[in-house]
């Protein structure tokens, strides 16, 4: 079981299949898929459902865990983050994304070339 890890601004939470229809409307943006190595454009309608399933499946294994960026004070969806376990090297990589509406709000910080 996975709890909510709180901060004064953002809360990580474990996904829902209710973030679907924010998931959809948020990753739909072009300029978000772009940020992303694998997530489609346009988004399918639905497509969020099968991405959560999914992702419960793999944190059920231990291969994988996302959670849902929210605002602590609204709850409002911002993005998502992960961990893609890869146990045969004992690490793993993060990836995220934040809808556009709540880029330049210094949730996250894009990287730029060479840094």
């Amino acid at each position: 079981m996975f709890h909510a890890l709180v901060t004064s601004r953002l809360t990580l939470r474990p996904l829902e299949l209710a973030d679907g229809e924010f998931i959809e409307q948020l990753a739909g943006d072009k300029d978000v898929a772009d940020t992303t190595l694998n997530m489609p454009h346009p988004y399918p309608a639905g497509a969020a459902a099968t991405f959560i399933q999914a992702r419960q499946d793999a944190a059920a294994r231990g291969d994988g865990f996302s959670f849902a960026v929210t605002l602590t004070e609204s709850g409002a969806f911002l993005g998502v983050v992960g961990l893609h376990v890869i146990k045969t090297h004992n690490m793993a990589e993060m990836g995220y994304w934040i809808g556009k509406p709540y880029w330049s709000n210094g949730y996250c910080r894009k990287l730029r070339d060479g840094l």
